[in-house]
């Protein structure tokens, strides 16, 4: 299950986010863009926990939306991927 993450500072580094998300779980993939992230869970439990928890979340400055992911970005998430 896939969450993504908005409002993040244009110098947050992928080892920011996996800091903060491993911790309610196994990620299959985390991928950060240019003010904005994907993390994807192995369990759709762990993903909700981090959602709940992590919503509205300062990093970097910048007190960032966590929300699931949805269908146009899940699928810009997966591109590439078989």
């Amino acid at each position: 299950m896939a969450l993504f993450i908005g409002r993040l500072a244009l110098d947050t580094h992928p080892r920011d986010l996996e800091h903060i998300f491993d911790k309610y779980g196994r990620l299959n993939r985390l991928e950060v863009k240019r003010g904005y992230a994907f993390v994807e869970y192995q369990d759709q439990r762990d993903a909700s926990d981090a959602l709940k928890e992590t919503d509205g979340m300062r990093v970097r400055g910048n007190r960032i939306v966590v929300e699931w992911a949805k269908n146009a970005e899940n699928q810009c998430f997966k591109c590439g991927r078989e």
